[in-house]
């Protein structure tokens, strides 16, 4: 009897001092309420008209976590007005209860705000919390389960009977005036609803009120497993076999494709696979058809099912034997026991970089394409740490692995930024659900992104602690440090986060560490907006259909919420600064859809489209996207990746000190490159490799060869076949269709050299008089080889003889050629009588045998000198 008194006296008092009864008083207490005046404040969550269409049932919640009905045997035009959900109501009439509801009845009330948020006032509930209809009764929850028989209908509504993983019951009541749609439900699928708790016949109902009340979950998508490859150790020569176990709960596989790529190489190639029962497999051409460098296999596996659910799987690294090899972190993590003290080489991509979880010593993340990260851990903090250890960059670390207090860890590391433009965070975060996430001893130190409802806040240790939860009643931690700078103050209780994250744990228990702004989304707070186009490869004569969504979260628009009342898409060329504009069309709810006119109409020039949306809502504000750019294909054969490669690759200097690769005019040269159609269903049906001398002359063309799917090569006959010196080679692709679709490719150059003596810079040192001695310079190299022997020819025109006088090296002179035999020569021409003509030449001799030519004019450098026929100092 002592505890019912000092209840009394708390529900007294509370009234007394502000006016307003708690629900959460009523319903607790309802054989003293029951018959009483009271006065309510809150938040309408079910409106008046949806459950009932000429009673007035409708329900409303205060900060208490309690909800009640609010009851008349008349429904008025003004009830369906004003009584709408996000409505914030003071309420006053007469507790009553009837047949196990609680009703406010006889009632007045007063509008205090509209169109707010019901998220903070939905509470997350597994069935059996929810089938607590005694403590629960008129608040709105969230439940999640699966239907164990069909919809059945009954009394103008129907019953959607679901079960959850603990094997509880609960019936979803879902009423004809509601306006839900489950026709598409099935004994089997998954709903997940939110509603008011109702009570019939002694046992809960799940009452909802609105279309977006309903989330019928699709099943899940392909699984994808036991990814192995053969043989075990390839080498750069040996195709590789992938296999996979490839399954879906509910439905069919449609397509598996192997997908691959060489490590440098940003672009995946695709292979189907080919099925047997579960099991996948198909094979890559060898590594050495793809690149001409010893580097390392990329591979995943694409998978569709036939309600178009699709899975790619993490890449994997496959190590070949000329390639660099690097510990995986997924092995580290899984074999601490035999890693733990040993140096070890990752390549990986920096997921939270120095100075963000902490600012007094290093402690960083990093992750590599098998899925696992690993901290990275220095005991001080240095500018350089965290001018290069930055999301997104790519490093080469070598350090020693060690545990300390359950965190893996890399310590006592050197490093090395490089390039890898298809490492990024992006490519190796990793989706979980809520329990996959607590599984923190197999997970830690891996970037993954999980979903859920905030369902605690609290702040300790120098961050906060936000608690999420989903409808399976998982929960996991996130730990947000305020050296992170990220903004807390922006979530309450009840918002709905998608969170980005490395797994740790704390007191054995997960925990996500979020580092930046970017890695927490929250649904309730930011209204985003999702942007699709189709179809997935744009061809120059395709319309660009662009479809909007503007629904601002997890949860539809409340009544009141600004709404989208015009939208168009602006497009331009990607290279052009004016835009044209077409209009959007709304089509259901907050979808708008509309097109981008097709580039040929805008221009016969192979160009990229650009375009973003802009839209003005009921408050006359503009939004718009960022700009989007869509890679549109002529139709043409797409020709990349094109080496070329002669007999032996020799560094060749031209005047001027500049060393390039040069073929030699008697080699064959080796043409390789990428051909393929953009269309999925075409095929390339021939390509021809052009070539010339320097431009202008006379085209030839060759027939290319097929190399495998995708390369194709041919030969360049010698230069010499076109000259009989060294030249410019020019060669150019064209490749056709199945669609006598053509496409030529830019003339690209190529210099030859010739194996024969080089001779430049061939100069008079002096200005000679009268029977003064005339002293000849010139530079003489030798690309493969060595000079042996130089002479000076001298003659007084074309068709008379010459005179020789042997050079020798002018062992002063440094050479600025690398690599190849370039010295300075000299000889001395005795003087000359006034007037005479000199025609100076250079014949050289190398090592094996090759000569600079015989006379000349005739491809051979030469000068001109006369003798004055007045004394410069004479008169």
């Amino acid at each position: 009897m002592r505890k019912l008194v000092i209840i009394l006296f708390i529900v007294v008092a509370v009234s007394v001092l502000t006016g307003q009864t708690p629900i959460a008083n009523i319903q607790d207490s309802i054989s003293f309420y029951d018959g009483q005046t009271v006065t309510v404040e809150g938040v309408i969550t079910i409106g008046a008209g949806t459950i009932h269409s000429s009673i007035l049932k409708a329900y409303i919640q205060d900060e208490s976590g309690k909800g009640i009905q609010l009851f008349d045997f008349t429904l008025t035009t003004t009830h369906i007005a004003e009584i709408v959900r996000g409505n914030r109501f003071n309420v006053t009439g007469e507790v009553e209860e009837y047949q196990g509801t609680t009703e406010i009845k006889n009632i007045s009330y007063n509008i205090l705000e509209t169109g707010l948020d019901i998220a903070p006032y939905i509470t997350v509930m597994s069935l059996n919390q929810a089938a607590d209809y005694v403590t629960w009764e008129g608040t709105l929850v969230s439940v999640s389960g699966t239907l164990n028989e069909d919809p059945y209908t009954s009394g103008g509504g129907t019953n959607l009977n679901i079960t959850d993983s603990s094997g509880d019951d609960l019936t979803v009541r879902v009423w004809e005036s509601t306006g839900i749609d489950y026709s598409s439900l099935a004994n089997g699928d998954a709903i997940t609803a939110i509603g008011a708790i109702g009570v019939y016949e002694s046992a809960a109902q799940v009452l909802p009120g609105y279309p977006e009340d309903l989330d019928i979950k699709l099943p899940d998508e392909p699984e994808i497993s036991n990814i192995s490859h053969s043989p075990a150790d390839p080498e750069e020569d040996d195709p590789i076999t992938v296999t996979a176990t490839i399954t879906d709960a509910a439905r069919d596989i449609t397509s598996a494709t192997l997908e691959y790529r060489a490590e440098s190489q940003t672009v995946y190639f695709q292979t189907a696979m080919q099925a047997n029962g579960n099991e996948y497999s198909a094979t890559t051409p060898a590594i050495s058809s793809l690149v001409t460098t010893s580097e390392n296999m990329v591979v995943r596996i694409r998978a569709t099912d036939n309600d178009n659910n699709e899975t790619v799987s993490y890449p994997i690294t496959i190590v070949i034997g000329g390639g660099s090899f690097y510990t995986a972190i997924a092995d580290i993590q899984a074999n601490l026991d035999y890693w733990n003290g040993q140096l070890v080489e990752v390549k990986a991509v920096v997921t939270i970089g120095a100075g963000v979880l902490r600012v007094d010593q290093l402690s960083a993340y990093i992750q590599d394409l098998s899925g696992a990260g690993i901290n990275l851990y220095g005991g001080n903090m240095t500018s350089q740490y965290e001018n290069d250890i930055i999301r997104n960059n790519v490093l080469i670390i070598t350090g020693t692995i060690e545990e300390y207090d359950g965190t893996t860890e890399i310590k006592d590391f050197s490093y090395q930024i490089v390039e890898e433009p298809s490492m990024t965070v992006e490519s190796v975060i990793v989706p979980l659900t809520l329990a996959e996430a607590a599984d923190w001893e197999n997970l830690e130190g891996a970037m993954v992104k999980v979903e859920g409802t905030v369902t605690d806040i609290g702040y300790a240790g120098g961050g906060a602690n936000i608690t999420i939860a989903d409808n399976n009643s998982e929960e996991i931690t996130l730990r947000i440090w305020d050296s992170t700078e990220i903004d807390t103050q922006n979530m309450s209780v009840g918002n709905f986060l998608r969170v980005g994250g490395v797994i740790g744990s704390y007191n054995d228990a997960s925990q996500i560490l979020s580092g930046y702004d970017e890695d927490i989304y929250n649904f309730n707070k930011i209204a985003g907006w999702r942007i699709s186009s189709q179809p997935d490869i744009l061809f120059a004569a395709d319309t660009l259909k662009v479809t909007v969504d503007f629904t601002p979260g997890y949860l539809a628009q409340p009544d009141g919420f600004p709404i989208i009342v015009s939208a168009q898409v602006f497009y331009a060329l990607e290279t052009e600064t004016s835009w044209w504009c077409n209009s959007l069309v709304i089509d259901t709810n907050y979808v708008y859809k509309g097109e981008v006119s097709p580039l040929n109409s805008v221009t016969n020039e192979e160009n990229n489209y650009k375009y973003y949306i802009q839209a003005i809502n009921s408050n006359n504000s503009i939004i718009q996207s960022d700009i989007i750019y869509e890679q549109v294909y002529s139709g043409k054969p797409i020709v990349s990746n094109v080496v070329w490669l002669s007999d032996a690759m020799t560094a060749y200097p031209i005047p001027g000190g500049i060393v390039i690769p040069h073929p030699f005019i008697d080699e064959y040269i080796n043409i390789t490159a990428s051909i393929t159609d953009p269309n999925p269903n075409g095929s390339v049906e021939e390509a021809k490799l052009l070539f010339r001398r320097f431009n202008g002359s006379t085209e030839h063309d060759t027939l290319m060869t097929r190399i495998n799917n995708i390369y194709w090569e041919s030969w360049l006959p010698p230069m010499d076949s076109l000259a009989t010196f060294a030249d410019t080679y020019q060669f150019s692709l064209h490749a056709i269709d199945d669609d006598s679709n053509e496409r030529y490719t830019e003339w690209q150059d190529i210099l030859t050299g010739q194996r024969a003596p080089v001779v430049f810079n061939l100069q008079i040192e002096n200005i000679a008089e009268r029977g003064v001695s005339l002293i000849v310079g010139a530079n003489i190299l030798d690309t493969d080889g060595y000079i042996v022997s130089a002479l000076l020819k001298i003659q007084t025109d074309y068709s008379s003889g010459s005179t020789t006088i042997a050079m020798s090296r002018d062992t002063t002179y440094t050479s600025t050629y690398a690599y190849v035999d370039s010295t300075r020569w000299q000889a001395v021409i005795p003087g000359q009588s006034g007037g005479t003509d000199l025609i100076i030449s250079v014949y050289a001799e190398d090592n094996s045998g090759y000569t600079t030519l015989d006379y000349p004019g005739n491809g051979e450098i030469g000068v001109s000198y006369t003798y004055p026929v007045i004394s410069h100092t004479a008169i």
